[in-house]
């Protein structure tokens, strides 16, 4: 077997260490750093974005606050102009119900008025009526 042959094993053993160290440079010098530096700039670039993120995360709680205060100020305007339209409403509809009953009560003092004169009218109507009647009756029993 040629695997188990002695005269092979020392250029196989000088071929391995001369692989080995032209890997070992290469690996060593080229290629880890090359990996470190991608590693480094990852970590650079992770670390910029998390500061973006905290920063964009503490205007986001700031742009909450602003809001949550100007809708507690909306809210409030809103309440108290609806609030004052409500004043102004019950105002109005005061004035007019109180418009409404002296209208109401010029009304009835009219019709109290034209009724006494239509009683009026009535009753002198009525003694002219009875007045003539009377007459009337008075003529015929004369008369007859």
């Amino acid at each position: 077997m040629p695997q188990l042959d002695l005269t092979t094993y020392s250029s196989q053993i000088f071929w391995f260490t001369l692989c080995f160290i032209v890997l070992y440079i290469c690996v060593s010098q080229i290629i880890l750093p090359r990996i470190a530096e991608i590693i480094k700039n990852r970590k650079t670039i992770v670390d910029a974005d998390l500061a973006v993120a905290k920063d964009l995360d503490e205007k986001t709680a700031e742009i909450e606050v602003v809001s949550s205060k100007l809708r507690k100020e909306a809210t409030e305007k809103y309440q108290s102009k609806l609030d004052e339209a409500v004043k102004s409403a019950n105002t109005q509809r005061e004035k007019m119900i109180e418009t409404l009953k002296n209208n109401i009560d010029e009304n009835i003092a009219k019709s109290h008025a034209h009724l006494k004169e239509l009683i009026a009218q009535s009753e002198a109507k009525s003694a002219d009526a009875i007045k003539n009647i009377t007459q009337q009756i008075e003529q015929k029993l004369t008369n007859a």
